[in-house]
């Protein structure tokens, strides 16, 4: 099964930075095999960051509360978001330092 989990900036940083690779859940919602699909969320709204996981692991222990287990699972995707003015940002220097090639191509 597949699921859609919200998480905050500080989780998601975490998770993409592969600090975390561990998660505490209710036992029996989650299987190996299951893929999450992690959403980073802001005080504002979604930032567009998401993150595709694909759980390998599900372990319960007699030190954990019942009803609870540990997910272990590995990042299979993810999509950074750029936004627009971003992007357009980076064309503008792209553009920029084409032209100065061509001014150097044309001193030489």
């Amino acid at each position: 099964m597949s699921y859609t989990v919200d998480v905050s900036r500080e989780v998601f940083s975490r998770i993409n930075s592969r600090i975390q690779t561990l998660q505490f859940a209710r036992q029996g919602k989650y299987f190996p095999g299951d893929t999450l699909f992690l959403r980073e969320k802001s005080t504002d709204g979604y930032t567009g960051r998401t993150l595709s996981l694909l759980i390998v692991d599900v372990q319960t222990s007699e030190f954990l509360k019942d009803g609870y287990c540990v997910l272990s699972f590995e990042i299979i995707s993810s999509a950074p978001k750029i936004s627009f003015s971003a992007f357009m940002g980076l064309y503008d220097l792209y553009v920029e330092s084409k032209r100065e090639c061509e001014l150097l191509k044309e001193k030489i």
